[in-house]
This record gives C-alpha cells, sequence and structure tokens, in this order.
C-alpha cells in the first residue's frame, strides 16, 4: 500500500493546529504521516502538535526562526 507523506509547515498556528490535525486524521486511507515543521513558533502550536499521541504525527522544530 503506498504510504503518503504531508509536510506541513507552520508558524505561531495554535489557533488552527487542532482543526488541520483532525481533518487528516478522519481521511478513510489509514497509511498516512504528517511531518510538522515549525518554525520556532512562539505561541503553543508545539505543544497542541505533541499532545496527540498517534505514531504517524511526526514534528521536525527549528531552533530558530528560518524565515
Amino acid at each position: 500500500m503506498l504510504k503518503i507523506s504531508l509536510v506541513v509547515t507552520c508558524f505561531n498556528h495554535e489557533k488552527y493546529i487542532d482543526f488541520h490535525i483532525n481533518s487528516i486524521l478522519e481521511q478513510h486511507y489509514d497509511n498516512i504521516e504528517i511531518i510538522f515543521v515549525d518554525d520556532c513558533s512562539s505561541d503553543n502550536t508545539v505543544e497542541k502538535i505533541k499532545k496527540y499521541n498517534d505514531n504517524r504525527i511526526k514534528l521536525i522544530e527549528h531552533p530558530y526562526n528560518m524565515g
């Protein structure tokens, strides 16, 4: 089965991140992974992503804002 990888860049998307994650995880196709690349958010974006206990969700955190 083909694996689909979604790469999502984010910066201060705390307000929208739950909707985004849930809408992807509710899809009927199960062989997916979501790779979030956070550009050093100053809100709770990273904390919200980390609260999901799902091995399909990966998080890459930049050590500083790369623009």
